[in-house]
């Protein structure tokens, strides 16, 4: 009877043996077991290209690479040039850049082997008592030198899933880097042109002030004579007026756009260089390829976040899952006083590390990964669907710019075609020199004219490239 109670409890726990081993070898398993990686939203499709009116038309190719060089005036090149390699904020975006890029080539270190040594002084002391000679204290000091070794065996793909999260980080800097440059490159045009047009308006608008203040002395002499009424003479003055009260805003925006260049160029100094002509004709496109929408910084980098949130996703996916980790440790211990002996331990096995108390906790995270990456999958299709609209928007402004610098320069030949003939009446003794000074004034207004038409484009411009050129 007893010896089979023996067996029967003998049986149970070979039984429980394998049960125990079965639940290991299953969380064994489960650890091995690849996680499927996530799925990702397919690019937006776009027209083939994108205009204010989606009609077909494309950049020339020579806009993708060093586009302010169409400007043709060395000294705005020159200035875009040294401004890319000095401002700050470019500088900054480099160092972000570089600092991804070391953060991506350190992926994957943390499951090589890892090695700690240890060295320490122990002492123990302890009281026996012996019938002979009554209670004796030992003390015995122990010299205590140790290995430990671990490897965390990667069967889930864990550095991979890192790897994905730093390629993702890095084309999120290179794609701000890119934006950087578009963006500093095309407000470096603004202020350039604008400061060209300033100056073009103040050297016509000195013109025009100059032949109004000899029509007001001429009015003031034949008012003197009878000829002309004190009505004439106050019209002739205020007209005088408005043209030196429209100077000032134009020499303080002057102002403003050289230090703005300056800032730009990484200096508190202010640009102090005569602004050259710029060259806009190769900036007048009527339509861009649909591809630089997606080369765009914003959509590159709005595309690296759903690859980065779908990595992330999976990583926290992989901390459902126990993790498999192999060490050892071997420990040598010699008596230095006292216990003279000697002893060595060690060992070397597999651990497996279970999340059990704070499952709830790594399903929830989990749960936030997973709703994070559908928002970034909207983020992307919101930035695809603005980015298109800024490009049209921009075109369209490009086309209005155009349209109000044809009139303006149709209005401008009319114009010059009334001053040339009044300067053959005036020669031929049918007009006097108020009249002739009257339509030279009239001529330096359409030119006036024609430039705040250009200010237009070049605002147009500008923003059209900072919606495409960040892309070139």
């Amino acid at each position: 009877m007893s010896q089979s109670n023996n067996d029967r409890l003998e049986t149970a726990r070979m039984r429980r043996s394998r049960a125990a081993a079965a639940c290991g070898a299953l969380l064994l398993l489960a650890a091995c077991a690849p996680i499927e990686t996530s799925a990702i939203p397919p690019a937006m499709t776009l027209p083939e290209n994108l205009s204010a009116r989606n009609s077909l038309g494309s950049i020339g190719p020579e806009l993708r690479s060093g586009w302010w060089r169409l400007a043709r005036e060395p000294g705005f090149v020159r200035l875009v040039e040294a401004t890319l390699e000095q401002n700050f904020a470019l500088s900054e975006a480099r160092m972000r850049l570089a600092a991804a890029r070391i953060d991506y080539g350190a992926i994957g270190r943390e499951f090589r082997p890892q090695a700690a040594a240890s060295a320490s002084i122990r002492q123990d002391n302890n009281t026996t008592t012996y019938p002979t000679f009554g209670k004796i204290d030992l003390t015995s000091t122990w010299g205590v030198s140790g290995f430990e070794s671990s490897w965390e065996v990667d069967f889930l793909g864990r550095a991979e899933m890192e790897r994905r999260v730093a390629t993702a980080s890095v084309e999120s800097a290179e794609a701000d880097l890119g934006a950087a440059r578009g963006i500093v490159a095309a407000e470096v045009l603004r202020a350039y042109a604008l400061l060209s047009i300033s100056q073009a308006e103040l050297k016509a608008l000195d013109q025009a002030l100059e032949n109004t203040r000899r029509i007001v002395r001429l009015t003031g002499m034949k008012r003197g004579g009878g000829i002309v009424s004190d009505l004439d003479y106050t019209r002739a003055e205020a007209a005088q007026r408005r043209i030196e009260a429209r100077r000032p805003p134009l020499l303080a925006e002057a102002a403003g756009l050289r230090a703005a260049l300056g800032a730009l160029a990484g200096t508190s100094e202010p640009f102090d260089g005569e602004a050259g002509p710029v060259e806009l004709a190769a900036f007048r496109f009527a339509s861009v390829p649909a591809e630089l929408v997606h080369r765009r910084p914003d959509v590159r980098a709005a595309a690296a976040s759903i690859l980065k949130a779908a990595a992330e996703r999976d990583l926290a996916e992989a901390d459902l899952y126990p993790r498999l980790r192999i060490s050892g440790e071997l420990a040598l211990g010699r008596g230095v006083s006292g216990n003279l002996a000697s002893a060595l331990a060690g060992s070397l096995g597999p651990q497996l590390q279970i999340p059990l108390f704070d499952l709830d906790l790594r399903q929830a995270r989990l749960s936030a990964r997973e709703k994070g990456l559908e928002a970034t999958a909207f983020a992307y299709r919101d930035r695809v669907v603005s980015a298109v609209s800024e490009v049209r928007r921009g075109l369209a402004q490009l086309e209005q710019a155009r349209a109000q610098i044809r009139r303006a320069r149709a209005e401008q030949r009319a114009v010059t075609q009334s001053d040339r003939l009044a300067g053959m009446l005036y020669r031929g003794g049918s007009i006097d020199l108020g009249e002739r000074l009257q339509s030279a004034v009239t001529l330096a207004e359409s030119e006036l004219a024609v430039l705040a038409a250009r200010r237009q484009e070049i605002q147009a411009i500008v923003f059209t490239l900072k919606s495409i050129a960040q892309s070139v």
